[in-house]
């Protein structure tokens, strides 16, 4: 069985207009949206973590208090999030291993559901892993290193919906609770999180 842990992935490389205001770099409690995230990866034993950005990017490798984290740039962003999966799937020393997906604007993720994704991961190694709540399905996501050269021959104009759609038969899904269907697009979703966050 398959014990090593995936990369864990997140996505910053967007303009954040709905929020008015560089989501990647927002704090809370004193700590970056991306210091939140990553901390919460490496707290769920995951030791590799890459940062996919793009749209200003300098400003966010400098500013980001991420931690021991690798950044990837990705030049094809404004194509859209899949460009930036893309571009981190090709950053990957190891594909094999795998990768944990996560969206830049989560600051509320919890190491625990990262380690329940990682022990249905360890279960099925070779499955899509996705979380859910109810009838809906949230990130982060794991994308099996099995599908990790698939993925890289798709373009920057896929969508990973294709991947899902293409691979239906193979998603485990893990049930968490409802905060996994929460990201911050705007101040109002922000504030929302914002209450819900462990002071």
């Amino acid at each position: 069985m398959n014990r090593s842990y995936p990369y864990g992935i997140i996505l910053a490389a967007g303009k954040s207009q709905r929020m008015g205001r560089l989501k990647p770099l927002i704090q809370i409690q004193g700590k970056t949206f991306l210091q939140h995230i990553s901390d919460q990866l490496f707290k769920a034993g995951i030791d590799e973590v890459k940062i996919v950005v793009g749209f200003r990017a300098q400003e966010i490798v400098e500013q980001s208090q991420a931690g021991q984290v690798q950044f990837v740039h990705n030049p094809l962003y404004e194509k859209g999030q899949f460009s930036s999966l893309l571009a981190a799937l090709s950053a990957l020393e190891t594909p094999q291993r795998g990768a944990l997906v996560c969206l830049g604007d989560q600051p509320h993720i919890k190491h625990s559901w990262i380690e329940a994704l990682i022990a249905a991961h360890h279960d099925h190694p070779d499955a899509l892993i996705r979380p859910r709540f109810g009838q809906h399905t949230g990130h982060p996501v794991i994308y099996p290193g099995r599908l990790v050269p698939e993925i890289k021959t798709m373009t920057a104009d896929d969508t990973a919906k294709k991947i899902w759609r293409d691979h239906a038969a193979e998603i485990i899904t893990v049930d968490l609770d409802p905060d996994i269907l929460l990201d911050a697009d705007t101040p109002e979703q922000l504030q929302d999180i914002i209450k819900r966050m462990p002071k």
